[in-house]
């Protein structure tokens, strides 16, 4: 009998290919016809971006007569905001920016993970891709 598919695991782990290629391509190659660098950075700042939407949509769905959270809805719109403003400042910068950001954001979904406001399933996916995500930045410093 086939076992069932885990999509969000399936899914999340997808997502972390680029970081995990890009850096890997990275250290290996010296020989390239695109700028790696470039494009894992540029990954970076989306993937932390879409780590904001995650709680835009969660308050986004809630029903009507709940008062939304102001601080989770200002939490979720900075880490976009700090992924642009990391294309803005010198690379090294941006860099660090962008790690620490993914811990910080990786901390957080963890905590809400533990106390019950995300599926039980986010807690691995979340200390696993955060690591995936800071190491692949963090190879840009070599």
């Amino acid at each position: 009998m086939m076992q069932q598919i885990n999509m969000p695991r399936l899914l999340g782990y997808a997502g972390a290919i680029p970081f995990i290629a890009l850096s890997l391509f990275r250290l290996i190659s010296s020989d390239s016809p695109f700028d790696v660098s470039y494009f894992l950075f540029g990954y970076g700042v989306i993937i932390l971006s879409f780590l904001g939407g995650l709680h835009w949509g969660r308050i986004a769905a809630q029903t009507d007569g709940e008062k939304p959270n102001p601080y989770i809805l200002a939490y979720s719109v900075f880490p976009a905001l700090i992924g642009w403003f990391a294309l803005m400042v010198p690379e090294t910068i941006g860099i660090a920016l962008l790690i620490l950001s993914f811990g910080i954001c990786g901390v957080t979904d963890i905590r809400l993970t533990l106390s019950g406001v995300f599926a039980h399933w986010m807690l691995e996916l979340r200390i696993v891709l955060s690591i995936v995500a800071m190491l692949s930045l963090a190879s840009l410093y070599l």
